[in-house]
């Protein structure tokens, strides 16, 4: 195992420590977590933003199926403390930064938009047919 060691700093360091913890947080969520709220869901984070002050990372998370959003955040914050020791296994970091977990509806919106383009397409009528 790899540890990259990732500090906060003014431009281009903060960067690379938010997509390191991004990366290091999917890389825990993938070793799944034992809360039944989670049975059944497919939970992507979509986004991370780290605080200036590094104290925080903002985490934007697609939950499907869409009407189990709710229930996983509740899992989700509850599990913030086991998350962070499994992130901690893949970046060194002087603070790990809590977690704050929001609903993320981006790719829903989406797939919803290129549902509705499919379907256009398919009922358009080519040219020169009537």
């Amino acid at each position: 195992m790899t540890h990259a060691r990732h500090e906060r700093g003014p431009g281009h360091g903060a960067e690379r420590a938010t997509s390191a913890l991004r990366r290091a947080l999917q890389q825990a969520l993938a070793g799944g977590l034992s809360d039944p709220r989670l049975d059944g869901t497919l939970v992507s984070v979509t986004r991370a933003a780290l605080s200036p002050d590094g104290a925080a990372l903002q985490v934007g998370v697609s939950v499907l199926p869409e009407q189990a959003g709710r229930r996983a955040l509740e899992a989700l914050r509850h599990a913030a403390g086991h998350l962070k020791e499994g992130m901690a296994r893949h970046v060194e970091i002087r603070r790990m930064p809590r977690l704050e977990f929001e609903l993320d509806d981006t790719l829903k919106r989406q797939a919803d938009l290129d549902a509705s383009l499919s379907a256009e397409r398919d009922h358009a009528t080519p040219e020169g047919n009537p």
